[in-house]
């Protein structure tokens, strides 16, 4: 399963779902159909602070979302990064979650600061710690 990474940094302005369609609308006028997605919480987090994944195939590609997570209060979700393969598989977003922590591993080493200003380290730091990084 070869791809490559592609950092992003989008806010997702809301989802929209219907009987018919999953949606979500982010800045810049971008949206993602999205036809499958799965949700991530790395083991062990700081349950005062931490970061939720998601893992989408849409009709635009595939994609990895982030939301931070701090004590109750859940804040906006961010397209960080647009995951690319090599090859077409109908198989490539099960065989990616299957690996989804080693996927997380080698975004999170590629860019370090996954779209986040510095002053937003401290929960990439634990994760990185969490991953092993």
């Amino acid at each position: 399963m070869d791809y490559d990474l592609l950092s992003r940094y989008l806010l997702v302005i809301n989802f929209c779902s219907s009987a018919a369609s999953y949606v979500a609308y982010c800045q810049d006028n971008f949206r993602l159909d999205i036809a499958k997605c799965r949700n991530y919480l790395p083991p062990d987090v700081d349950p005062e602070e931490h970061f939720h994944y998601m893992w989408v195939h849409a009709v635009q590609g595939f994609f990895l979302l982030r939301q931070r997570v701090r004590g109750r209060l859940n804040e906006e979700w961010y397209i960080i990064g647009e995951i690319v393969p090599h090859e077409f598989s109908s198989y490539f977003f099960e065989e990616a979650w299957e690996n989804f922590e080693e996927l997380l591993k080698r975004f999170h080493t590629t860019f370090p600061y996954g779209g986040v200003s510095i002053l937003d380290l401290a929960p990439l730091e634990r994760l990185g710690a969490d991953l092993g990084l």
